[in-house]
């Protein structure tokens, strides 16, 4: 009865480590998916800032020359022009960033969906086998 017991022990032991090698190796495999598609992204979303700030500093630099040469009436007309660009610019950098970075995230999350099935699948058929050994 003892061995029957530490037989028993073991067998669930090996079940035990084998679902969590499992589990530990689809974890690491999601990972090494995921982590490239993340920083790519992040990437793009660094490059695209940059374009952003630049786009700022321009358009700030315009409406200042403009303040200068212009008088108090022409001033504020231009300033609405120039405020206006850089609405619009940002809007544009932004639907860029949204294009870029979109399919990125959806295939990241296809691909956590789909290695959580498998994850489930694989729990699923670990818990069959420890079933099947009691």
């Amino acid at each position: 009865a003892a061995q029957t017991a530490e037989a028993q022990s073991a067998r669930a032991w090996e079940a035990e480590r084998g679902e969590l090698k499992s589990e530990l190796e689809l974890q690491r495999k999601l990972h090494a998916d995921i982590k490239p598609v993340a920083d790519e992204a992040l990437q793009q979303c660094t490059s695209l800032r940059a374009e952003l700030e630049e786009e700022r500093v321009q358009s700030k630099a315009k409406v200042d020359a403009l303040a200068k040469a212009q008088t108090v009436e022409a001033q504020s007309a231009k300033a609405w022009e120039a405020e206006r660009d850089e609405l619009k610019s940002e809007l544009e950098l932004q639907r860029k960033l949204h294009a870029d970075i979109k399919p990125v995230a959806d295939e990241a999350l296809q691909q956590c969906t789909s290695l959580r099935a498998e994850l489930e699948e694989e729990r699923l058929q670990s818990k069959a086998k420890d079933d099947a050994f009691e």
